[in-house]
């Protein structure tokens, strides 16, 4: 499907004037041109895997069968000596905020946002979860990055 059949197909005067997205409408390639209609610049890659490009590069997978909207940022790997300090940082971090997850994934942190889409959503609902989880990602790495994670390559 080209860009051109996803933007008539879902309207374009409907996300400029807020118009709803049924949960059908919430598609990989409907968000792909949703994000880039609010000028972030996106790709899919060769597994069909959306990705944007921000402050982050974040990992953008639509789960039609829970219908939620996964936003995902990886880090790099957590230093050896700060393990135990970090898996603390992950647990006190979940305990503050619902619906975001900070986690250690093969020794290193990631932050998952889930969005929620059951009986529809507001294209621009979608964009504002995007921004607020990039901003909950910088709250959350700003105290800790630079103690736990590990910068060297």
């Amino acid at each position: 499907m080209s860009e051109k059949d996803v933007i008539s197909g879902m309207g374009l005067k409907d996300f400029a004037t807020g118009e709803f997205m049924s949960e059908e409408d919430v598609t990989q390639e409907r968000l792909q041109t949703l994000f880039g209609m609010a000028f972030y610049k996106t790709e899919i890659d060769e597994d069909g895997d959306l990705f944007i490009r921000d402050n982050y590069r974040v990992f953008v997978t639509v789960d039609a069968d829970r219908l939620l909207i996964a936003y995902k940022i990886y880090f790099r790997k957590v230093k050896d000596d700060q393990k135990d300090l970090a898996e603390q940082t992950v647990a006190e971090i979940n305990d503050s905020i619902i619906y975001n997850t900070l986690a250690i994934h093969n020794g290193a942190p990631y932050i998952c946002y889930y969005l929620d889409y059951r009986d529809g959503i507001m294209g621009h609902n979608i964009i504002h979860a995007f921004r607020r989880m990039q901003s909950v990602a910088s709250t959350m790495m700003s105290e800790f990055y630079e103690v736990i994670v590990d910068t060297e390559d």
